[in-house]
């Protein structure tokens, strides 16, 4: 999907929220697409459902080697269905937000 968007020439920046249960089963696999759509104008919002293992996604950015800029995690609870429309949308949004500045 990178190279697709390279090869587009598109300007603009693009969200993808990509719903995720459990950890992926190719970590480096995703860190390499994430560092290759860094400097695409692409942000990552991984959101979390569910009781699976989510470690991986939480800590993309706390190690100081692999901070990705471009990524957010937010956690949809074990019960999304319990988690308020409003507070819900306000959550996916707000990191994609401030990572398009003001």
């Amino acid at each position: 999907m990178w190279r697709t968007a390279q090869e587009s020439g598109a300007a603009d920046s693009a969200l993808i929220v990509a719903q995720v249960g459990d950890e992926p089963r190719d970590k480096a696999e995703v860190r390499s697409l994430l560092q290759n759509t860094a400097s695409l104008g692409v942000f990552w919002l991984f959101v979390g459902f569910g009781r699976g293992k989510l470690a991986f996604y939480k800590n993309l950015n706390a190690s100081a080697s692999a901070t990705f800029t471009n990524v957010a995690f937010y956690d949809a609870s074990k019960n999304p269905a319990s988690v308020p429309g409003e507070r819900f949308y306000a959550g996916l949004v707000e990191a994609f937000a401030a990572w398009m500045g003001p």
